[in-house]
C-alpha cells in the first residue's frame, strides 16, 4: 500500500522510537485497527 506523506512521517517516527522492525508493526496495526486519522497515511488502491 502506497503511503502519503503524512504516513511516512508517522512511519519514520515509530521506526526512530521503536526501531525498523517494531516501528513498521506498531504503523501497520494502527491502520488496520482504524486508528482515527490513519486513514490518511495510505492511499488505497482500485482493484478492477
Amino acid at each position: 500500500m502506497p503511503l502519503t506523506e503524512s504516513g511516512r512521517k508517522v512511519l519514520r517516527r515509530l521506526i526512530k522510537e521503536y526501531g525498523y522492525k517494531k516501528g513498521r508493526q506498531i504503523f501497520y496495526a494502527l491502520i488496520n485497527g482504524g486508528k482515527k486519522g490513519s486513514e490518511k497515511w495510505h492511499e488505497k488502491r482500485n482493484r478492477r
